[in-house]
């Protein structure tokens, strides 16, 4: 194995190699319309050496030689650049608060305005199994609390075949481990090993590619749940993402982030913490921010 042959950097992949890396993001940019410049070095170099090892390439410049020959092992790499981990209430501790604290509050507030329909992103949704949570919850809180509303969440990807595996909603017999037996009963229905989302479910979102650096975000979003996109994304990349929630999010709408992340300093009179260990945050749209973006996406 390359990996076990240099731990350090796999295969030999320094990450001040920026020529060969330049070469490769532009042939990805061509095949797939995406920018991977400003993505975690660490997580392209080792992707790209798993592609190595599957493709016979000794090293670097060889890989780069015959990317630019292939167009499908450009478009299999760009898939696996895309592939996120995730699963259904991944920190279940975290997702009892968002219940408790913001989807209650979200849903005590909207009384006010009957009228209109309670708005959700999340971005980088990968196969579903995060909106499909929140959507749970929602469900949850209004049958608890007695308080009907309209709720419309919208789940995006960069990633067609993780959309199209979001918009069917049939998981493996594995999700048990994660959603509990009541759960199962009440939003799935099992047949053979597969388990299906109901259709209650599955009407509150809407499933769609969405690259949330050019496509045009959302707006007067009641809640945002962005769990574990950040870590793949370098600091510069990272700000101008706050910069987009500023924009999407009304003014006290709450941001829901991963395990792992944290507000970016810049915007940190912006996002405000209210529970701060399970890392969510309200919307102050009068705090102090970047007047614009810090890079182009082109």
């Amino acid at each position: 194995s390359l990996f076990a042959r240099n731990s350090e950097h796999e295969a030999g992949l320094k990450p001040t190699d920026e020529t060969v890396l330049t070469k490769i993001f532009s042939i990805l940019k061509s095949i797939s319309n995406v920018n991977y410049t400003y993505y975690k070095q660490t997580t392209i170099l080792r992707r790209i050496e798993r592609r190595m090892v599957v493709t016979h390439k000794e090293n670097l410049e060889q890989y780069v030689d015959y990317l630019a020959m292939n167009p499908e092992e450009a478009k299999t790499l760009s898939r696996e650049l895309l592939i996120g981990v995730t699963s259904f209430f991944r920190d279940p501790e975290y997702f009892a608060v968002l219940k408790e604290r913001t989807i209650a509050a979200i849903l005590t507030k909207a009384q006010a305005h009957p009228e209109a329909t309670i708005r959700v992103w999340v971005p980088g949704c990968s196969t579903g199994e995060e909106a499909y949570s929140v959507a749970i919850l929602f469900l949850e809180a209004m049958e608890e609390s007695g308080l009907r509303h309209d709720v419309k969440i919208f789940a995006t990807d960069l990633d067609t075949e993780s959309i199209a595996t979001a918009s069917r909603g049939v998981y493996g017999e594995n999700i048990a481990e994660d959603v509990s037996i009541s759960r199962l009963s009440r939003f799935f229905t099992k047949k053979n090993s597969k388990y299906t989302v109901s259709h209650d479910l599955r009407k509150l979102i809407i499933f769609s590619p969405h690259n949330v650096f050019q496509d045009p975000p959302f707006g007067r979003l009641d809640l945002i749940s962005c769990r574990n996109l950040l870590i793949y994304f370098q600091p510069i990349l990272q700000k101008d993402l706050f910069g987009i929630f500023h924009m999407a999010l009304k003014d006290g709408g709450f941001l829901f982030l991963g395990k792992s992340e944290a507000i970016n300093n810049t915007y940190d009179e912006v996002f405000m913490p209210i529970c701060a260990k399970e890392k969510i945050f309200v919307h102050n749209a009068e705090g102090k921010a970047p007047l614009k973006s810090s890079i182009g996406y082109s």
